[in-house]
């Protein structure tokens, strides 16, 4: 008696074991080739290839669980920093001037022009500096297989630089004199959170022009651009 349950078992095993190769193989269905392997495995303790294919198929689940965890972790940090960099090209610009600040220098006598001297404060807003090294030392927290190829510097490597542009006007609100610079001659700035001085330079200036009623305007290409006037 014992011996026929021994062979029954043994037959019902090797059943298991054979249907559940076929869905493995043929249909695909790993969920079914596991339940299939899991009987094998409990009708006979002889029978050691299912266990052995019911182990593979569970670290086969497992990694691929993983890859595409990875997968969307990395998708999710993709839009994190495009997000960042969309955010702080828009943003990334303070500006602080005094108009009082003009000064007149070299003179041409042969033209019988002026240059003027106009310094101008430029500084990356500080919030995008906060945010990027919050966002940064997150990044760096996350555990990763591969390397991911993501753009993590501040404002991205695609990051041309905003112009800044500096107007004088006359008394009548007529224009003297132009000029900008583009925040590409500064890329300490860039990630710096300090004020840094440039010295805007106009030359050849009528100096007929040149009255106490001058106005000054800045502009930037940066949306978000912070400008400040002191001295008012």
């Amino acid at each position: 008696m014992a011996k026929d349950a021994a062979r029954k078992s043994e037959a019902e095993a090797n059943y298991n074991l054979a249907k559940g190769i076929i869905a493995e193989t043929s249909d695909g269905n790993i969920i079914e080739a596991m339940a299939y392997y899991q009987k094998a495995a409990g009708s006979s303790s002889s029978i050691t290839e299912s266990a052995s294919r019911l182990l593979k198929l569970t670290q086969s689940l497992n990694m691929q669980s993983k890859v595409k965890n990875e997968i969307a972790e990395r998708k999710k940090w993709v839009k994190v920093w495009d997000d960042l960099h969309r955010y702080s090209q828009n943003n990334c610009l303070s500006i602080a001037y005094n108009p009082n600040s003009l000064k007149v220098g070299a003179i041409d006598f042969k033209t019988e022009t002026a240059k003027l001297d106009f310094p101008i404060g430029i500084k990356a807003n500080p919030v995008c500096y906060e945010l990027y090294e919050k966002i940064k030392s997150s990044y760096e927290q996350v555990q990763k297989t591969s390397d991911w190829g993501l753009d993590t510097s501040m404002y991205g490597k695609d990051f041309g630089g905003h112009t800044v542009t500096v107007e004088i006007y006359d008394e009548n609100s007529a224009l003297i004199a132009k000029q900008y610079c583009t925040l590409k001659e500064y890329e300490k700035l860039y990630y710096a959170n300090i004020f840094d001085g440039k010295v805007i330079k106009f030359n050849a200036v009528n100096p007929d022009r040149i009255t106490d009623k001058i106005k000054i305007k800045i502009t930037s290409t940066c949306p978000g651009a912070v400008i400040k006037v002191l001295g008012k």
